[in-house]
């Protein structure tokens, strides 16, 4: 054999080993480096991130208006519904009574959630008046209407113009 195939062979099967170490050990050492980086500890960078979120959550709600609320009240019309908003307001979170536990394994705190309503990004103010379905209540009434026996049907009804009267 030549010199030069045998030197083409060797580095092919050096270039093989090492593909192979590299193949199962980088994933372990890429493991091991993301661990120690992710660490929520009060040394780590991130910790000041963590524990006084710097950008406020921007939150979009949407509400639905029940156009005919009088018919439907009256004589139980189909509700015509108009969707009304961005009502837009900004969420702060800040943890408080932040404490290591377990050896530093895990964290306990109470998180306090700040809600300051947008008027610039927002459709209209706060004291726009909304009339809506009271959904608990049309579900609760949906699920008599499927009940079979008459005697739970009446007893349900009852429950209801009783909590009504109060």
């Amino acid at each position: 054999m030549k010199k030069s195939s045998i030197l083409w062979i060797s580095s092919g099967f050096l270039l093989l080993l090492v593909g192979v170490v590299f193949l199962t050990t980088l994933p372990l050492v890429i493991m091991k480096i993301i661990d120690s980086k992710l660490v929520l500890s009060p040394d780590n960078p991130s910790w000041p991130l963590w524990r006084d979120l710097p950008v406020p959550i921007v939150q979009k709600f949407y509400l639905y208006n029940v156009t005919n609320a009088r018919e439907v009240q009256s004589s139980g019309a189909v509700p015509h519904l108009q969707q009304i908003g961005p009502f837009v307001y900004r969420l702060y979170i800040k943890k408080n009574d932040i404490n290591l536990t377990d050896s530093g394994r895990s964290v306990t705190f109470n998180e306090r959630m700040t809600f300051h309503f947008d008027r610039d990004l927002s459709v209209d103010g706060l004291s726009l008046q909304i009339t809506t379905l009271n959904a608990p209540l049309a579900i609760a009434l949906q699920l008599i209407d499927n009940i079979k026996s008459p005697i739970f049907k009446g007893l349900a009804k009852f429950a209801l113009n009783q909590l009504n009267e109060d």
